[in-house]
């Protein structure tokens, strides 16, 4: 079976840290949060107007999950800011999979569902 990077049209680098998220977030307090260290913000449309949108700003690996989302809550903590938990709002997490074989690609997804 074909890995995934056997079938792309563009060269990109395979291997190395593979995991992203963003964070989407409303609330009062929420515009005036400093992104902690290695994530970025901006507004985002699809949120009310109070509504911004955190993302790790490079791949890690994934032992490094805890402490990304750590200096996240540490970030809302310090600025004294509860996101509201509303029906606009999610959460994504990206994994870089094309070295993975498309049968364990079809896998993750048949786990998801």
């Amino acid at each position: 079976m074909p890995r995934l990077n056997e079938l792309q049209v563009y060269p990109r680098k395979v291997g190395g840290p593979r995991y992203g998220i963003e964070l989407e977030m409303e609330g009062p307090g929420v515009p005036r949060v400093e992104p902690p260290t290695n994530w970025d913000s901006k507004r985002d449309g699809s949120l009310g107007p109070n509504g911004v949108e955190f993302v790790s700003r490079q791949a890690f690996n994934f032992d490094r999950t805890e402490l990304m989302l750590r200096r996240m809550k540490q970030a809302l903590d310090d600025s004294h800011t509860t996101p509201d938990c509303t029906v606009a709002c999610s959460s994504h997490v990206h994994m870089n999979v094309q070295d993975l074989e498309v049968v364990q690609v079809l896998n993750i997804a048949t786990t998801y569902y």
